[in-house]
């Protein structure tokens, strides 16, 4: 071969290979078998759908009201999500995830806020947070039709953003005026105990599927990134280098994806290289990954 005929097919390699891996960029372009769906909103204020590796988006909500913080259910049948009523206050509502078959959990709570909806790991209860006495605190109901209320918080500040782990316990962030952190109690509300306290502004908890840690968004650096921490609070650890908020780990664990700078991307949960999975279609945020 000659040395011409030679360097033309290095360069033809050369080629391939820029096109499969991009130039060395931020945004990586090489389509990942990621598990499962990821459910978000977006900055027309509706539910979407996409599959983990970026692909067969679809639109879930079309409403005239605002559509917000979807979860997906453990079992894959619905997602909960906030429903703003026609008088500007959160209701939780369920749909199937082709979009059909949405339904009103929490009827008959005029100016009552109820928001944050996550999912138990049986997929038959669904935590909330809700004013309905006055300041904002975690409350639980069947997932099927929003019966057999329970109130599981009393505190006079604002317990908000629950989170289920996979044994059925709930993390949640209370808010202090001076004494702010995340707290883990029984799903009936007992054995509440302090995780963490911090000066910074720890938010939207989210709990492995293995049950051994907790990502959630903090500003402790300055600026807003991704943090994990074991489930008794110690151990925190920096995830990501990039901002970054509302975590939510992939079925198997493997993963965690959140929203940066209006896009959905993930991580790998012992570190790696970030993978963009919407990129450039609007401003998409808080994901919740499912199945």
């Amino acid at each position: 071969m000659s040395l011409r005929r030679f360097s033309s097919v290095i360069f033809i390699i050369l080629l391939i290979l820029f096109a499969i891996t991009g130039c060395g960029g931020s945004h990586n372009t090489v389509k990942l078998s990621l598990p499962g769906h990821i459910a978000f909103y977006s900055e027309n204020d509706e539910i979407y759908m996409i599959d983990a590796n970026g692909s067969s988006l679809s639109r879930l909500t079309n409403t005239r009201y605002q559509d917000w913080f979807p979860a997906c259910s453990p079992d894959g049948t619905f997602i909960a999500f906030q429903g703003e009523n026609r008088d500007q206050y959160g209701d939780i509502y369920r749909i199937r995830p082709n979009g059909y078959r949405q339904k009103l959990l929490t009827p008959n709570t005029y100016q009552i806020d109820d928001t944050n909806p996550a999912v138990s790991p049986d997929s038959k209860r669904i935590a909330f947070v809700s004013d309905r006495n006055g300041q904002p605190n975690i409350y639980t109901m069947n997932a099927s039709d929003g019966s057999n209320v329970l109130q599981l918080t009393t505190d006079a500040g604002a317990d908000v953003q629950p989170a289920y782990t996979p044994d059925g316990r709930i993390v949640y962030y209370a808010k202090r005026d001076s004494d702010s952190g995340f707290f883990i109690m029984h799903a009936d509300g007992s054995n509440q105990q302090r995780l963490t306290t911090s000066t910074a502004n720890d938010e939207y908890p989210a709990v492995s599927p293995l049950g051994d840690r907790i990502a959630f968004d903090s500003n402790r650096s300055g600026s807003y990134r991704i943090y994990t921490m074991r489930l008794d609070g110690g151990d925190v650890q920096q995830l990501s280098d990039i901002s970054g908020t509302h975590p939510t780990y992939s079925p198997d664990g493997q993963w965690i994806a959140f929203s940066s700078n209006g896009n959905i991307v993930a991580l790998p949960v012992y570190g790696g290289k970030l993978v963009y999975i919407t990129l450039g279609n609007g401003t998409n945020l808080a994901p919740s990954w499912g199945m």
